[in-house]
């Protein structure tokens, strides 16, 4: 009996010694999955919802996605503002189904790679970039594939990145040349995967400067080479990091709780055609000591049934808005909205609801 429970411990602990060498042995990868292959400039990937960050890291890279759109790919440093990042939904309250509705963070390959194999039978890789659309699923067998290094030439050539005296960054590129009459080249630099900057080329490789892109973070290069009939092939390069301008921090002009305190709260009445049954508000507001136009904004808005909104822009002086062709029938917050120029930071004062 003894000799039983002696091999029994020794087997425990020669599993336990194997279980700890295979986690020791085994790389660490994001596990993202190419969805599809589609005939556009974006790729499609899928990832499981382990990858979705509850709080970031520091020194990690990660994909920050809006409405199942990658807006930027962010090296989350802990002593940086990441002044881009404004709300994210973190992994422990993500619902998949909602996915295309929110915005959230998922950690991506240190390659910016994803490994697949393609329709030809052979091993390619994608390449993450802003633009790209990312689904999530609840679990994801480990790509296999990842662990193989597939060489990845970009197509277009990174010359130079350069600082301005703004603090913005500028990069040169040197396209690929183009010999066939009947097609056309595009280089697109993307800083936000919302949008992007498109550059026809002279079809040759002559350098290319791309203007008014942000300090320290990364962006997309692309190429795409246009037929007569419109059909688009990308060429995607792995993404690039613009110079570091080290960009002064930048602080509001006015104190945000002292004009919460001192500025009244703008008051709205309204009046119901009886014909239309449209309705009409009028909106007076205090006026903003010490406005300088050069420095603050300020506007009053009005936001009506699923975030439709109204914007007027004021000074500094008090007075009265009208705002017509409201619905009767529907609920509005009227609020003045205070804007520092440099930082971007808002002051909002609410006031008083009306209609319903």
């Amino acid at each position: 009996m003894r000799t039983c429970i002696k091999d029994i411990y020794i087997m425990k602990k020669l599993l336990l010694t194997l279980s700890l060498l295979i986690v020791t042995a085994t790389p660490s990868f994001a596990t993202w999955s190419v969805a599809e292959r589609g005939y556009g400039a974006q790729n499609s990937f899928v990832i499981s919802k382990d990858e979705v960050v509850e709080t970031p890291e520091n020194n990690q890279t990660y994909a920050y996605i809006e409405y199942g759109v990658i807006t930027k790919i962010i090296y989350w440093q802990n002593n940086s503002t990441n002044s881009y990042i404004t709300s994210y939904v973190p992994a422990s309250s993500l619902n998949l189904s909602l996915v295309e509705d929110i915005t959230f963070m998922a950690k991506v390959p240190d390659s910016f790679k994803v490994n697949y194999n393609s329709s030809e039978g052979t091993v390619k890789s994608d390449v993450i970039n802003h633009s790209d659309k990312v689904q999530v699923v609840e679990s994801l067998e480990p790509n296999a594939l990842q662990s193989l290094d597939i060489p990845f030439e970009n197509q277009t050539q990174v010359l130079s990145t350069s600082i301005n005296s703004d603090y913005s960054t500028s990069i040169t590129v040197a396209p690929i040349v183009n010999n066939d009459p009947t097609k056309t080249v595009e280089v697109q630099v993307i800083s936000n995967g919302l949008s992007f900057t498109s550059i026809a080329t002279d079809n040759t490789n002559t350098p290319i400067t791309i203007n008014n892109l942000p300090s320290n973070e990364y962006i997309t290069v692309q190429t795409v080479v246009k037929d007569s009939n419109g059909v688009a092939e990308p060429y995607q390069n792995t993404p690039v990091i613009t110079a570091n301008a080290n960009v002064p921090e930048l602080f509001n002009v006015r104190d945000v709780q002292e004009d919460k305190e001192n500025i009244s709260a703008p008051q709205a009445q309204t009046v119901v055609n009886s014909e239309s049954g449209s309705m009409t508000a009028s909106i007076s507001y205090a006026a903003i000591n010490n406005f300088d136009s050069s420095k603050t904004m300020a506007s009053i808005m009005v936001v009506g049934p699923n975030g439709s909104t109204t914007y007027i822009g004021v000074d500094g002086s008090g007075g009265t808005v009208n705002v017509g062709d409201l619905s009767s029938m529907s609920n509005y917050t009227v609020k003045m909205v205070i804007r520092d120029i440099n930082t971007g930071e808002e002051t909002i004062i609410s006031g008083n609801n009306i209609g319903g």
